[in-house]
């Protein structure tokens, strides 16, 4: 008998949407449930008459998270257990499976190789090589990512969220703010594309950039000129978090001394009162979460971007340059 997953092949849909039409879903265009029901019918495919989810393991769903990274590196770092988080219920919301993998760098996931997975969330600092193995599957890359034309991607607007940001310390009166990310090398574009908002900002208003990137948070030997700013916006909360830290070693108070503006709307961020930028990171799982569930086979080897807005967080690391 065909399964489920056959009959969403053939029909060049996702098993969760011929599922959807045999439950009768609301959401589903009776055009698309007609002719589910009609292919079935001709196929020989019934899910009265098929086994049972417990002996028939082609009848659930099952989607892959696949995070290159150690779990401790992975789930330790709040932002991506709020999108897990985000992506798993809105899977179990529509009686999907989440499998969780973490894979030795440059090695295909065993989800993939065991053809256990319809569909693969892909998370870490993953290489060209590992995306072009995935081509057979429908991956998205989600948050982090590389430059590939074929690997769809969802993200926050890194670049508009920056530039507002930054706009929010131009607007106080701040003319020499200082951009701060992390140096990892070429394996993810974030840390660029919140820079290129900074600069836009900057530029905009006439006023001339000074990005720096370090490869860790030890910040202290690119900031020994902190006294010639009057604002620092930083790519992360982390990074905004670790600033705090080690500038007020020294005697900086912020932000009379110095303005502070961080990236991700974290707890740690909220905790020190700090300014930051949140990407609505609820939206960006449920988002990814639909995409694989319901459109795997549009966004297939696609170069396509998705781009999560979200808001910013005003609290009290920022006020007006002294004059």
């Amino acid at each position: 008998m065909i399964s489920q997953r056959e009959l969403a092949k053939k029909l060049g849909t996702s098993a969760m949407t011929v599922s959807r039409a045999f439950r009768d879903h609301p959401d589903l265009a009776p055009e698309t449930k007609k002719r589910i029901i009609e292919a079935a019918t001709k196929l020989g495919y019934s899910p009265g008459k098929s086994r049972s989810k417990k002996s028939d393991p082609q009848s659930t769903i099952r989607i892959g998270l696949v995070a290159y990274d150690s779990p401790g590196a992975t789930f330790q770092s709040e932002t991506p257990r709020r999108i897990y988080l985000a992506i798993q219920q809105e899977c179990q919301r529509n009686g999907a499976e989440t499998l969780v993998e973490f894979p030795e760098p440059n090695q295909l996931p065993m989800l993939a190789k065991n053809h256990a997975v319809s569909g693969i969330f892909l998370f870490g600092r993953y290489t060209p090589e590992i995306v072009e193995n995935l081509k057979d599957i429908p991956t998205l890359a989600v948050s982090s990512y590389i430059q590939s034309e074929n690997l769809p991607r969802i993200v926050a607007n890194n670049l508009e969220g920056m530039r507002i940001a930054t706009n929010h310390l131009i607007e106080l009166g701040h003319r020499n703010i200082l951009f701060l990310g992390l140096d990892e090398g070429p394996l993810t574009e974030l840390y660029r594309e919140r820079a290129d908002g900074y600069s836009l900002a900057m530029l905009s208003h006439q006023l001339k950039p000074t990005l720096r990137f370090h490869p860790n948070y030890q910040f202290q030997t690119v900031l020994t000129d902190w006294t010639q700013f009057s604002a620092i916006v930083c790519a992360t909360d982390g990074i905004a978090a670790a600033v705090h830290k080690q500038l007020s070693e020294t005697g900086c108070s912020i932000p009379e001394d110095l303005s502070l503006v961080g990236f991700d709307g974290t707890s740690e961020g909220e905790s020190l009162g700090m300014t930051s930028y949140e990407p609505n990171w609820a939206m960006l799982g449920k988002v990814a979460a639909n995409q694989l569930l319901f459109r795997p086979q549009d966004i297939q080897r696609k170069g396509l971007r998705i781009s999560i807005p979200g808001r910013l967080i005003v609290r009290n690391s920022c006020q007006p340059p002294r004059p």
